[in-house]
């Protein structure tokens, strides 16, 4: 079994999501969020569809505004890499 390798921690969800915007090392097709998508209850999107990290809101190419606070989990290549209320973490 591949032992886990913490590459860098986050205390914020924006900051999670500018690490994977910014850096060159990060695929952000890799990227699966889970969030509350109202009314339809909770959906997933991939990190490659986010055109911004805004203050309070992701930004989708589309043009669709996603609240910050609505995101309940963040994978990153099927690894956990964190939830709301947590300390943000990426997986190696």
């Amino acid at each position: 079994k591949k032992e886990r390798v913490f590459r860098k921690k986050f205390k914020t969800l924006r900051e999670l999501f500018n690490y994977f915007i910014w850096n060159p090392d990060c695929d952000t097709g890799e990227v699966l969020i889970h969030y509350i998508d109202r009314p339809k209850g909770v959906s997933t999107l991939k990190g490659s569809d986010i055109k911004e990290v805004g203050h309070k809101f992701l930004y989708l190419e589309d043009g669709t505004p996603i609240p910050l606070h609505r995101v309940l989990r963040v994978y990153y290549k099927g690894e956990f890499g964190g939830e709301r209320g947590s300390l943000m973490v990426i997986f190696e």
